[in-house]
């Protein structure tokens, strides 16, 4: 039997054996002569029935594992020296948002039957490089934006070379903590 993601099993109980409908040959005429090989679908009806008190709810989880990222990526971004460096860097990290590219990496981990904390360092690179992406992005040279989520981009909170600046410690401070984080884990090359 196939591996359920982790998060599934709290969500749903074991479906009885399914056997593949068939249905039965036709005999049309477009049956008859349609390409050999070409499998075609019969239109079924299957009603299952989770009998579980809390269905899976996607805004539950994601909530869950945006404030699971959040908390990582606090402490992957400790506040330290150059101050004013790090403080961009916070800014744009910590904004908030709902965090959908590390939770589908934390996802994806469990999906295999990986443990959440293997796939923290891989869930908070990701975001160090998408934070990164959107800092480069409203730069004025680029797109020139003055907010981003109703608050002053980067650029506009600190100064155009911090910014820029922050953006490339972000880009370089992904590949370093997942590198690290995942060695402090025993994730295996």
């Amino acid at each position: 039997m196939a591996k359920v993601a982790p998060f599934l099993l709290h969500h749903a109980t074991p479906l009885p054996n399914l056997k593949l409908h068939t249905p039965p040959r036709s005999t049309s005429l477009h049956a008859r002569h349609s390409t050999p090989g070409l499998a075609r679908c019969a239109t079924t009806t299957t009603t299952t029935v989770l009998q579980d008190e809390e269905p899976f709810s996607l805004e539950r989880y994601m909530a869950s594992k945006a404030a699971t990222v959040n908390e990582a990526l606090d402490r992957a971004l400790p506040p330290g020296h150059p101050e004013r460096l790090l403080e961009s860097m916070r800014y744009s990290l910590l904004a908030g948002g709902k965090r959908v590219r590390p939770m589908l990496a934390l996802a994806a981990c469990a999906l295999v039957g990986g443990g959440e904390a293997a796939a923290e360092p891989v869930a908070c690179a990701v975001e160090m490089v998408h934070a990164m992406s959107l800092v480069h992005d409203d730069l004025p040279c680029m797109d020139d934006d003055d907010l981003r989520r109703g608050r002053p981009t980067n650029h506009v909170a600190f100064s155009v070379s911090t910014a820029l600046l922050a953006g490339d410690a972000l880009l370089a401070l992904a590949f370093e903590h997942l590198a690290r984080g995942c060695a402090d884990r025993g994730v295996p090359a």
